[in-house]
This record gives C-alpha cells, sequence and structure tokens, in this order.
C-alpha cells in the first residue's frame, strides 16, 4: 500500500512539473519561447559556431537574458545582474568577429576563439571584479571584489 501512495505522489510531482514546463515562459519575454528554446538548448560548441557564422552575439545574449529574467525570480540563480555591461560587451564581440570574418576564415576563427560570444555564468564563489562573492558563507553576504586581484 506504501509503495503504491509513493508511486502516486511521484506520479502527481511529475505532471506539475510537466505542466510548469509546458507552454509560454511567465513575466512577458520579447523573444518568443520557440526561438528562445532553439537558443538556449544547443550545445555551447554549435552556439559558437553559429555566432561566428550566422547570428549576432547580441541577439543570442538577449535570448538567454530573456530567460534568466524569466526563470530566475523562481529559482533565484543569479545573484547579481550585470546585464548593461554584458551587452556592452556582446556588441564589442559582434565588431571583433565582423573585422576578423574578413582577415581570417571560419576554422581559423574557431580554432582561435572557440567559445568566442557563448554566453555563461559563473558562480558566486569566484572573485569577479564588483560582483558578490560570498562563497556561500552567511557572514560574506554583502562582500565584493573592489579591485582586480592577478595570481
Amino acid at each position: 500500500m506504501q509503495l503504491l501512495f509513493m508511486r502516486a505522489i511521484g506520479f502527481l510531482i511529475g505532471l506539475v512539473g510537466q505542466a510548469a514546463a509546458f507552454g509560454c515562459p511567465k513575466f512577458g519575454s520579447r523573444i518568443s519561447w520557440r526561438v528562445n528554446k532553439q537558443l538556449i538548448l544547443l550545445l555551447r560548441v554549435q552556439l559558437a559556431k553559429l555566432i561566428q557564422r550566422k547570428m549576432k552575439c547580441v541577439d543570442v545574449l538577449q535570448a538567454y537574458i530573456n530567460r534568466i529574467s524569466d526563470v530566475n525570480p523562481m529559482i533565484n540563480g543569479i545573484v547579481k545582474y550585470r546585464f548593461k555591461a554584458v551587452m556592452n560587451e556582446s556588441y564589442a564581440v559582434d565588431q571583433k568577429l565582423a573585422e576578423n570574418q574578413k582577415k581570417e576564415d571560419e576554422a581559423t576563427l574557431e580554432k582561435k576563439w572557440p567559445f568566442f560570444g557563448v554566453p555563461l555564468t559563473v558562480k558566486e564563489a569566484f572573485q569577479i571584479q564588483g560582483m558578490p562573492n560570498s562563497s556561500g558563507l552567511v557572514n560574506h553576504h554583502n562582500t565584493c571584489l573592489s579591485h582586480l586581484v592577478l595570481l
């Protein structure tokens, strides 16, 4: 009887998870879920090739920002946003790629910069200038690195 009850609970939890994942994202993204899903589910290698050949880094980054804006209020996975700075960096990536595509072929670009322009998040445990760094310790809750440390 207990096994049957546990299976029923597991089934109901699975249904709730599927219902939550089904349909459009909440909080009003600017990019449709289909486009967003296609980009965010690509392997990093595929995404890098897409950025180097067909798509702008800014557009890919906007899809990730939209997804983060949709999901982060529920999971609190990103402690501090730096969307404006990252958008500026992505414009620079697009400009650098445009300049280098005139000088070098795709194979050279892939070898030289395999993940150039691919968005990533970094755990709060790593020290990054201007970002929180508590390493999971409550007493370091408001610790931010004010200067760059070189090792």
